[in-house]
């Protein structure tokens, strides 16, 4: 390739990541020349295309794009084309994933919502077991963040229009078929309370009609009513839509959010999802506070196929289980 049409196609990829709001390193960029020049003018549209995908479904904590994160995306679109061309390579990976994994709190991946780019974006400070009260309040924050951001792109949003506590605050008239995502707080015996991610507002459910669901305080809920006087008077309560998780995955991807090996969610991995297929009675037991020491306990029947129709895969003992 001349060096005219090696400045264009460079040109070209820039252009083409800038328009998905992506910056390459200088790295970055030769690293996906030096793939680009040995392609057809046909097949580099298709690439760039698929790594794009690829990337944005990932959660990142800039956008600013490092030659790893470029090499990350290119493996993972060689791993798609390698499956459907060779189905016998699915079962070699059968054995290159563990079934199984133990991740304990402490180095499980944390994300948070980025309303910005709708991403999941990773939390790089380490986690304290002795959290303070800030802590406690980002936690609930970033539980209405992402209650909020399903809510918006579901079927029901269109619906409906949003409104927020700021915006009712803000009003000096009388706002009638008020609709308000937030989580119900009690300050006291007989006074409850809505906040969102701007504020909190007074709410009377004395004469509201609750539809189906269960309802505690600090649930994040739906209110439907009027506004007037710094009080939200409540005319409807509902819960948010759900969402299953192919819905989710379809939208942000299939990135591994609990940890473990694998940077890609286990319940996408082919192999494993075959290997569940082919143990479709396989179960896990998980027992509590029993004292395996004590002869009261009927071992030879606990651990026995005496005791279970089927012998569990795996024992999962939580707790003391000796005396």
């Amino acid at each position: 390739m001349v060096e005219k049409d090696l400045v264009a196609l460079k040109k070209h990829v820039k252009t083409a990541f800038e328009l998905r709001t992506y910056t390459l390193k200088r790295d970055t960029l030769e690293y996906a020349v030096n793939i680009l020049r040995n392609l057809d003018d046909s097949q580099r549209p298709l690439w760039i295309a698929r790594v794009l995908d690829v990337i944005s479904k990932q959660s990142l904590n800039s956008p600013l794009l490092g030659i790893e994160t470029l090499k990350s995306a290119v493996a993972i679109c060689e791993n798609k084309k390698s499956r459907k061309s060779s189905a016998s390579r699915i079962s070699i990976l059968i054995y290159s994933l563990s079934l199984f994994n133990v991740i304990d709190i402490f180095s499980a991946p944390r994300f948070d919502y980025d309303e910005t780019s709708r991403k999941l974006v990773s939390i790089p400070q380490q986690p304290s077991a002795i959290g303070k009260c800030v802590d406690a309040i980002e936690l609930l924050r970033n539980r209405l963040k992402f209650v909020i951001q399903r809510f918006l792109r579901s079927s029901s949003s269109g619906k409906y229009q949003l409104s927020t506590v700021e915006k009712l605050l803000g009003s000096r008239c009388k706002q009638s078929n008020v609709i308000v995502l937030g989580i119900l707080t009690q300050s006291s015996v007989d006074s409850y309370q809505l906040e969102d991610l701007t504020g909190s507002i007074n709410v009377d459910l004395s004469n509201a009609t609750f539809h189906s669901g269960l309802y505690t305080d600090g649930c994040i809920m739906l209110l439907e009513g009027y506004y007037n006087a710094d009080l939200l008077t409540v005319t409807g309560v509902g819960l948010p839509p759900v969402e299953n998780a192919e819905m989710t995955r379809s939208y942000f991807g299939d990135a591994n959010w609990f940890g473990g090996e694998s940077a890609k969610a286990y319940a996408s991995q082919p192999q494993l999802r075959d290997a569940n297929a082919r143990n479709k009675d396989a179960r896990i037991v998980f027992i509590s506070d029993v004292w395996l020491d004590d002869p009261k306990v009927w071992l030879r029947s606990l651990f026995t196929s005496h005791f279970y129709s089927l012998i569990p895969v795996i024992y999962l003992h939580i707790h003391f289980f000796r005396r």
